[in-house]
C-alpha cells in the first residue's frame, strides 16, 4: 500500500514539473512555454539612436517597406492566446519591432489575455497623443509596464532620440506622471523605466533612478546597448566610460533603495547582470556574453518562445532572424513540438553558442535569456536531486514511462 503511495507521488512530480523532465531528457519538450514575447507590431513613429529597426543610423532598405507596416491579425492572436492557455503558458510581454500602443486592437488583446489568466507586461516608449489610450492603460489589467525612456533630461533624451521636437520630454514625464497617479496603492501594477546605456546618456545613470524613485514608479532597469548595426559603434560604452560606471553600480546596490517608500521595489539583482555585461572582457567592443555563455546550458527552447509581427515563431528573444515556422501555416503548438525546435533544443543544450547552428542569433556576443537561463539552471539542480532520491527507490521506470506518454501527449 505504501509503495503505491509512494508511486503516486512520484507520478505527481513528475507531472508537476513536466518543463524539467523535459529538459532532463533533452529531445523534447513536455508542456508549452512558460513566457510568450509577441510582436504585435512593427510600427513606431521614433528613431532611436541604437534601435535595430528605425535608428537614422540603420540602412532603412535592410527590411521591406512591408515589414515597417506588419502586424499580427488580430484574429490569429486571439487564436494563439487560446492555444497558450491551453498549453499552460503563464505570462506574455507584449513588445515588438515597433511600439505596441500602436496596434489597433490593443485594448482587446489586453482583455483577451487577462482573461485567459495569463500575466500581462507592456513594454512601450509612452509616445502617444491619444488620450483615451492613456487612460486605458492607466486602468487595464496590465501587471506590469516597462516604459522606455532611455533618459532623465531633455537634452539627453533629445540627443538618444533624433528628430524628438523641444519638449518632448517634458510631455513624456507629464503622461508618465499622470499615469503613475492613477494607479498609485496598487498593489498588483507595476511602472518600470527602462534604460538602455550607451555613450549619449550613461551619465544619467544615477539621475535615471532618481527620477523613477521621485515619479513613484516601481523601479528602473539597465541594460547595455546591442549593437546590432556597425554603424552604431559610436554610441558603445568605451573603456573610460565602463570604468566610470562601475563604481555607481557597486554603490547603487545598496544607494538606490533611497530609503524605501510604498510601490518602490528595487532589486539588486539587475545590478549584479549589469555589472557581469560590462566587466566581460570585450564589452567594450559590445560583446557583452562572451566569457561565460557556454557556462550553462540554454534552456530557451522549454521556456520561453517569440511570435514576430509576421507570424514567426522564435526559439528566443534574439532570434527574430532564426524562425521555426510561423503561425500563418501552422498552429504555434505543431510548430512548438516540432522537429525543428526539437533540433534547436538539443543544440542548444548541447553545443558550444559559437557553433555555426547559432550564427543568425549571436548568443555570445549579448543573450537576453540569459538571467532566465541561470535561474533555471539552479532550479533544473535542484529538481535533479529530487529526481535522483526517487529514482534510488526504483522509480526509473515510472519517469521513462511518463516520459514517453508526455511526448505523444504533451499540452497542447
Amino acid at each position: 500500500m505504501s509503495s503505491n503511495r509512494g508511486t503516486a507521488r512520484f507520478a505527481r512530480f513528475l507531472h508537476q514539473n513536466a518543463r524539467f523532465l523535459g529538459i532532463e531528457d533533452g529531445r523534447f519538450a513536455l508542456c508549452g512555454p512558460q513566457v510568450v514575447w509577441i510582436d504585435l507590431t512593427n510600427k513606431c513613429t521614433q528613431h532611436c539612436l541604437c534601435c535595430w529597426n528605425y535608428s537614422p543610423f540603420v540602412d532603412s532598405g535592410s527590411k521591406s517597406p512591408a515589414w515597417f507596416a506588419d502586424e499580427l491579425d488580430y484574429s490569429r492572436v486571439k487564436r494563439l492566446l487560446s492555444e497558450l492557455k491551453r498549453m499552460g503558458t503563464k505570462e506574455i510581454f507584449y513588445s515588438g519591432g515597433g511600439d505596441p500602443l500602436h496596434y489597433s486592437r490593443l485594448r482587446e488583446v489586453i482583455h483577451e489575455t487577462a482573461a485567459a489568466g495569463m500575466k500581462i507586461t507592456l513594454i512601450t516608449n509612452l509616445v502617444t497623443d491619444d488620450e483615451q489610450l492613456l487612460e486605458f492603460l492607466a486602468k487595464a489589467p496590465i501587471d506590469r509596464m516597462l516604459i522606455s525612456i532611455w533618459a532623465a533630461s531633455e537634452d539627453v533624451y533629445r540627443k538618444v532620440r533624433p528628430f524628438t521636437p523641444r519638449g518632448a520630454f517634458t510631455s513624456l514625464v507629464g503622461r508618465l506622471k499622470s499615469l503613475l497617479d492613477a494607479i498609485s496603492g496598487s498593489t498588483s501594477r507595476e511602472v518600470i523605466l527602462n534604460h538602455v546605456l550607451l555613450r549619449q546618456n550613461f551619465r544619467e545613470f544615477a539621475p535615471m533612478a532618481e527620477m523613477a524613485y521621485e515619479l513613484g514608479a516601481s523601479n528602473m532597469w539597465y541594460t547595455t546597448m546591442d549593437m546590432a548595426h556597425e554603424s552604431m559603434r559610436p554610441f558603445l560604452l568605451g573603456e573610460a566610460d565602463i570604468a566610470w560606471l562601475l563604481p555607481l553600480i557597486e554603490r547603487a546596490k545598496n544607494d538606490f533603495r533611497f530609503g524605501g517608500r510604498a510601490g518602490w521595489h528595487f532589486d539588486p539583482s539587475q545590478m549584479y547582470e549589469l555589472e557581469r555585461r560590462l566587466r566581460n572582457s570585450r564589452a567594450a567592443e559590445g560583446v557583452y556574453h562572451s566569457d561565460y555563455i557556454d557556462d550553462i546550458p540554454c534552456y530557451a527552447g522549454w521556456t520561453v518562445a517569440r511570435v514576430t509581427a509576421d507570424g514567426g515563431v522564435c526559439p528566443c528573444c534574439k532570434a527574430d532572424r532564426m524562425p521555426l515556422g510561423n503561425i500563418y501555416r501552422d498552429s504555434f503548438s505543431s510548430i512548438w513540438y516540432g522537429a525543428k525546435y526539437n533540433k534547436f533544443r538539443r543544440k542548444a543544450k548541447l553545443l558550444s553558442k559559437r557553433d555555426a547552428y547559432f550564427s543568425a542569433i549571436s548568443c555570445w556576443r549579448v543573450c537576453d535569456n540569459w538571467i532566465d537561463n541561470v535561474k533555471y539552471h539552479a532550479m533544473l539542480n535542484e529538481f535533479r536531486k529530487l529526481l535522483n532520491s526517487w529514482v534510488a527507490v526504483g522509480k526509473r521506470p515510472l519517469q521513462q514511462i511518463m516520459t514517453s506518454c508526455y511526448k505523444w501527449l504533451p499540452r497542447r
